[in-house]
């Protein structure tokens, strides 16, 4: 008889921690976000679009053409509750880690500890795959990786540096021809 007690209140106690901790997670994704609180962490924001699209010799950085800016007005304002309360998270997640790991901020570790972290934040931010994937990125939103490079990659690409620099831009581009290959070493085109 005790035996049955004991099993029923071990398998009560996993319901209720289960059902607490799905809550608490809930909790985490549909809350009402802090996102005016984004403007202090430009310089994090920054160096993590840096490390997403580095400068080279002949490109800026996301971080040089300042993607924080782009990437914090556009998560502010066209970004669903669920997604900027991941990427609020995500990039606590990212400067604890920093600060847990290294004893500093994530703008002042090396090139290869930032690499890691950031490698890190986007395993952990990967969706399932095939149709319960679209399940969760529908319920969830985008994890914060994905917001992170889309928008670093949206920032750099519209920058007039980025489509000078990197891309190769022509203000007047005359008659469209749909596929026309590539020389070597030629950058990619770029349109607005």
């Amino acid at each position: 008889m005790k035996r049955r007690t004991l099993i029923k209140s071990a398998i009560l106690a996993a319901f209720a921690g289960a059902a607490g901790y799905g809550g608490w997670q809930a909790y985490r994704i549909f809350k009402t976000p802090d996102v005016a609180d984004l403007k202090n962490h430009l310089p994090l924001i920054n160096a993590l679009a840096q490390t997403i699209i580095p400068k080279t010799a002949d490109s800026p950085g996301a971080g040089d053409v300042n993607a924080a800016a782009h990437i914090v007005r556009m998560v502010q304002l066209a970004s669903d509750k669920k997604t900027q309360n991941s990427f609020v998270n995500g990039l606590a997640d990212i400067a604890n880690a920093a600060y847990s790991r290294y004893n500093k901020a994530f703008e002042n570790c090396s090139p290869q500890q930032q690499a890691e972290l950031l490698t890190e934040a986007q395993n952990s931010g990967k969706p399932w795959k095939g149709s319960l994937g679209k399940v969760q990125q529908k319920l969830l939103g985008n994890s914060f990786f994905t917001t992170l490079k889309e928008l670093s990659c949206e920032a750099w690409c519209t920058s007039a540096e980025g489509m000078n620099q990197g891309l190769a831009y022509d203000y007047v581009p005359g008659s469209f021809q749909g596929c026309v290959p590539l020389a070597p070493g030629q950058k990619s085109w770029a349109t607005k």
